[in-house]
């Protein structure tokens, strides 16, 4: 019997917003382009299982590739103790527990032919003050959820997910924003955690051969969600807090869906440069 294809996409910040949508996304792209013996692996990382179920219930394939979906629930990037078990888990599902999907390949074959990492999770840190009143302490927790628990996942990605593991390619994005490359008012804990991220994808970038491992940093535009809603609420900034509000009250705030559909298409075109920052806009 043909051993059967199959591709890996991993989603950390798959429980709600851009990466429900995402996740959502990648799956519909994936059934529709693909033959139907060819099939995905689709691991969804989040806090809340009930959360994650309604993900997994809007991932269920409609063309004629198969989906297999694992949600990984109760990860806490604010929890570092943790950190290291919560990786594991999500990865044992790729490089251990694997065997238990159907149509498994040989022993000795490579369990995918591509692998992606979606690092969508993240928090916007409090928009209200401006450096000078910010505390290095709440910086510090900040830069413990949206910086260093996303290395622990991209490293642990590149060190696992090895040739063993994927056999043709994979790929790493790093949800991004414009404020990785451009800095704005009372945006002093976000912004500086997305140029962190942005500046390590490149490092990354820069040592992996391209032809096996490409990085992409992908900022999907202020999207008309419950986060760009707290924008709006509490950004200290008077400017930006009526650019956006109007940006919203003019229906200009870009859909989910829309963002969603090019990050996916950038992914599996595999056109771009590896290490690129990438806006909806571009």
């Amino acid at each position: 019997m043909a051993v059967p294809v199959r591709d890996l996409c991993i989603v950390v910040g798959a429980s709600n917003g851009f990466g429900r949508a995402l996740a959502k996304t990648f799956a519909e792209r994936f059934c529709a382009q693909t033959p139907a013996e060819r099939r995905l692996h689709l691991v969804l990382v989040g806090r809340r299982q009930a959360d994650l179920q309604t993900t997994s219930d809007a991932c269920q394939p409609t063309g004629p590739a198969r989906v297999d979906l694992t949600p990984v629930a109760e990860v806490d990037l604010a929890n570092l103790d943790a950190l290291d078990a919560n990786v594991d888990r999500v990865l044992d599902t790729v490089t251990t527990n694997c065997r238990t999907l159907p149509d498994v390949v040989s022993p000795g074959l490579a369990r995918y032919a591509r692998a992606t990492l979606i690092l969508n999770a993240g928090t916007l840190g409090g928009l209200s003050l401006p450096v000078r009143d910010r505390s290095w302490r709440d910086l510090r927790t900040f830069f413990d959820v949206n910086f260093v628990a996303y290395t622990a996942f991209f490293t642990a990605f590149l060190k696992r997910v090895d040739r063993g593991v994927c056999s043709d390619h994979r790929t790493v994005v790093n949800v991004s924003s414009l404020l990785a490359v451009k800095a704005l008012p009372n945006w002093g804990a976000y912004a500086p955690a997305k140029a962190a991220r942005h500046m390590f994808a490149q490092v990354a970038a820069a040592e992996e051969d391209p032809a096996y491992t490409k990085v992409l940093s992908y900022s999907p535009g202020p999207l008309a969600n419950d986060m760009q809603r707290t924008v709006r609420e509490t950004l200290g900034d008077p400017e930006q807090k009526l650019h956006f509000t109007n940006m919203f009250d003019k229906g200009n705030l870009v859909s989910m869906e829309d963002s969603a559909h090019k990050a996916v298409d950038l992914i599996l075109d595999n056109t771009f440069t590896s290490g690129c920052h990438i806006d909806y806009y571009d």
